[in-house]
Protein backbone atom coordinates (compact mmCIF):
# COMPACT_ATOMS: atom_id res chain seq x y z
CA UNK A 1 0.00 0.00 0.00
CA UNK A 2 2.78 2.42 0.86
CA UNK A 3 4.45 1.86 -2.53
CA UNK A 4 1.17 2.69 -4.28
CA UNK A 5 0.84 5.90 -2.25
CA UNK A 6 4.43 6.87 -3.04
CA UNK A 7 3.92 6.19 -6.77
CA UNK A 8 0.74 8.26 -6.79
CA UNK A 9 2.40 11.17 -4.99
CA UNK A 10 5.37 11.10 -7.36
CA UNK A 11 3.02 11.09 -10.34
CA UNK A 12 1.02 14.06 -9.03
CA UNK A 13 4.23 15.97 -8.30
CA UNK A 14 5.59 15.27 -11.77
CA UNK A 15 2.29 16.26 -13.33
CA UNK A 16 2.23 19.62 -11.55
CA UNK A 17 5.91 20.47 -11.95
CA UNK A 18 6.72 19.26 -15.45
CA UNK A 19 3.60 18.82 -17.56
CA UNK A 20 1.72 21.55 -19.43
CA UNK A 21 -1.40 23.02 -17.81
CA UNK A 22 -3.72 21.03 -20.06
CA UNK A 23 -2.51 17.81 -18.37
CA UNK A 24 -3.05 19.01 -14.78
CA UNK A 25 -6.66 17.85 -14.67
CA UNK A 26 -5.95 14.49 -16.34
CA UNK A 27 -5.89 11.18 -14.50
CA UNK A 28 -3.07 8.66 -14.42
CA UNK A 29 -4.89 6.48 -16.93
CA UNK A 30 -5.47 9.29 -19.44
CA UNK A 31 -1.86 10.50 -19.24
CA UNK A 32 -0.68 6.94 -19.69
CA UNK A 33 -2.64 6.78 -22.95
CA UNK A 34 -1.52 10.26 -24.04
CA UNK A 35 2.20 10.07 -23.29
CA UNK A 36 3.46 6.82 -21.87
CA UNK A 37 1.98 4.37 -24.35
CA UNK A 38 3.83 5.70 -27.36
CA UNK A 39 5.29 2.96 -29.54
CA UNK A 40 9.06 3.05 -29.63
CA UNK A 41 12.13 1.01 -30.39
CA UNK A 42 15.53 1.10 -28.69
CA UNK A 43 18.36 0.82 -31.19
CA UNK A 44 22.06 0.58 -30.41
CA UNK A 45 24.76 1.32 -32.93
CA UNK A 46 28.21 2.87 -32.80
CA UNK A 47 28.19 2.45 -29.00
CA UNK A 48 25.17 4.77 -28.72
CA UNK A 49 21.66 3.99 -27.62
CA UNK A 50 18.83 5.70 -29.53
CA UNK A 51 15.11 5.64 -28.83
CA UNK A 52 12.96 5.93 -31.95
CA UNK A 53 9.36 6.86 -31.20
CA UNK A 54 6.28 7.06 -33.39
CA UNK A 55 4.24 10.11 -32.41
CA UNK A 56 3.23 13.54 -33.63
CA UNK A 57 5.68 16.44 -33.46
CA UNK A 58 3.47 18.16 -30.84
CA UNK A 59 3.60 15.17 -28.54
CA UNK A 60 7.35 14.85 -29.09
CA UNK A 61 7.90 18.51 -28.20
CA UNK A 62 5.80 18.06 -25.05
CA UNK A 63 7.97 15.13 -23.98
CA UNK A 64 11.18 17.10 -24.66
CA UNK A 65 9.92 20.08 -22.62
CA UNK A 66 8.98 17.76 -19.75
CA UNK A 67 12.45 16.16 -19.78
CA UNK A 68 14.10 19.59 -19.69
CA UNK A 69 11.96 20.64 -16.72
CA UNK A 70 12.81 17.41 -14.88
CA UNK A 71 16.50 17.98 -15.57
CA UNK A 72 16.27 21.58 -14.34
CA UNK A 73 14.74 20.48 -11.01
CA UNK A 74 17.90 18.61 -9.88
CA UNK A 75 16.81 18.05 -6.29
CA UNK A 76 20.10 17.10 -4.63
Amino acid sequence: MSIAILAHNLFVTQKLLTMPKKYHSKTIKSIRWLLVEIPGKVITYAKKMVLKIACSIDKFNTIIKMRRKIYDLKII
